[in-house]
């Protein structure tokens, strides 16, 4: 299992990268892991992996998933009608454009042209849209995208395990005849990661970080938060829209569970072959792509009353009630 944990976590104390990382960890390109519900922009040069001399300066931008790519001049026009007026040529399709800026590596996977910017005094530019925006990973010609492990950050995940790290003490002291407190610890430590096996070698691992704000000396106020991730290893690598399957059946699960529509944050792929230099430490992938009917992530607490069954719920045997939501939602 890939062990994404970038950050060590201890009560109260917090280390940004964690003992045996690589000493590139933090110079090398790697993904911003913001989230789906983030806007992005990449600023850089753009190319077709087989045509490295035609290289153009433009921007990438992703918002709600959806990737979106300007360029100056364009990668090239198909013609697609010729009359007695002129010829009309659309822009054409490429399967595959990489490119970023000097601290993002990525591809863009079944690019579509969608039209040409305003004509004025600048450059003259082309818009193209992609399936999928692969961050951390520009992807030569004819390499396959597939994906031994992803891991799926969403809404409502983590309180539908009902498991938490958090252990809190309070003292107090009696004044007036009322009690009040005069400190505060808060304790976290890490829960167990929850293994759920799966058919034919495939298993789900969901493990837990404490999050935080306001921990530097002075601040007024301190956050902490628990997340949880879902982690699926595959009996063999799968391509991408694959995965989009995978994370959809993971989703309408969740939301069957909780009771409310659940929001995919983040998903990040990893290859077992795509490592940090000198370490068989798996370099995240992060994917963007625009998820059909991804609503922004509730604001208010999912309680456990008002959720059809929790993890806890679904004991003694998790693994056979998930592996039978899989196989249906494979013959859906």
């Amino acid at each position: 299992m890939v062990d994404q944990s970038y950050f060590c976590i201890v009560p109260l104390r917090f280390s940004p990268v964690c003992p045996g990382l690589p000493e590139d960890f933090l110079t090398e390109p790697r993904p911003s892991v913001t989230g789906m519900f983030d806007r992005h922009q990449y600023a850089g040069l753009w190319w077709e992996p087989e045509r490295e001399s035609g290289v153009l300066l433009g921007t990438l931008t992703i918002g709600q998933g959806r990737p979106v790519l300007e360029v100056q001049e364009d990668f090239g026009q198909a013609l697609v009608s010729e009359t007695e007026e002129g010829r009309n040529y659309l822009l054409e399709k490429k399967p595959r454009i990489v490119g970023g800026d000097d601290a993002s590596l990525i591809t863009l996977e079944d690019v579509q042209g969608i039209g040409r910017g305003a004509q004025g005094m600048g450059p003259r530019t082309a818009h193209y849209d992609a399936q999928v925006a692969l961050e951390g990973k520009r992807f030569g010609k004819g390499e396959r995208v597939a994906f031994d492990e992803i891991s799926i950050r969403a809404s409502d995940l983590n309180a539908w395990t009902q498991v938490s790290g958090f252990k809190t003490i309070l003292e107090t002291e009696s004044v007036d005849e009322k009690d009040r407190v005069v400190a505060t610890e808060v304790r976290y430590e890490a829960p167990e990661d929850i293994r759920i096996p799966l058919a034919q070698g495939e298993e789900i691992l969901i493990s837990f970080i404490c999050m935080g704000k306001g921990l530097g000396g002075g601040s007024d106020r301190v956050e902490l938060r628990q997340e949880s991730s879902l982690r699926w290893r595959f009996a063999h690598p799968l391509g991408v829209y694959e995965v989009f399957e995978r994370v959809g059946q993971i989703r309408n699960f969740l939301s069957l569970a909780v009771g409310r529509p659940v929001s995919i944050t983040s998903v990040t792929g990893f290859q077992d072959s795509y490592t940090h230099h000198g370490t068989d430490l798996p370099r995240p992938i992060e994917l963007h792509w625009s998820i059909p009917h991804n609503p922004e992530p509730p604001e208010d607490f999912g309680h456990p009353a008002h959720m059809l069954f929790t993890l806890g719920d679904a004991d003694p045997d998790p693994s056979a009630l998930l592996q039978r939501w899989i196989e249906r939602q494979g013959r859906a």
